[in-house]
């Protein structure tokens, strides 16, 4: 398995060379499309696309409104690190001290990729996070992150939440 440095090395690498788009830009599309008349709705929507495409847990947090969504149980349990007691044990702390202490982690409008040991969270080694500021419809401000284990697929992850920061921007 692949050190913290290794997975590092690949991310840095992968974003030096320039993020790709999404492969299927049109799915971000239509997911951002959908009950924009409801914000709520609207997030709720974005956060299960997020979980399904990304087979991570995903976080959509609606800054204004103090207000988080969460998805992805199904997705992020079937992954076999979880196969271990003691991870999602882990996994779940490592949740709510993203929840209580996410304004710490000074999440700008760039992505930003914590790797296993460099997650400021104890219990956080197994893991990595994909974080991005945006703004949601109406000029509602959030935070969009997905949740999962160290060896995700980065590039796919990376690329998704790069293609829908970008799509954002134009709603």
């Amino acid at each position: 398995m692949p050190t913290d440095k290794g997975y590092r090395f690949f991310v840095d690498n992968f974003l030096a060379k320039g993020i790709s788009e999404f492969k299927d830009i049109f799915k971000i599309e239509e997911a951002l499309k959908r009950e924009k008349e409801d914000i709520l709705k609207w997030a709720d929507h974005l956060t299960k696309f997020l979980a399904e495409e990304s087979s991570n847990f995903a976080i959509l947090n609606l800054l204004e409104r103090n207000f988080l969504l969460k998805e992805g149980w199904e997705e992020i349990l079937d992954e076999p690190e979880f196969k271990e007691e003691d991870l999602i044990s882990d996994f779940t702390n490592l949740i709510k001290n993203f929840e209580k202490n996410i304004e710490e982690l000074k999440i700008n409008s760039g992505i930003k990729i914590y790797i296993g040991k460099e997650f400021p969270f104890p219990k956080a080694r197994e893991f990595s996070i994909i974080s991005s500021r945006c703004y949601f419809p109406d000029e509602e401000e959030g935070i969009i992150s997905l949740l999962g284990p160290k060896r995700m697929a980065y590039d796919k992850n990376i690329s998704l939440m790069n293609s829908l920061v970008k799509l954002l921007e134009k709603f």
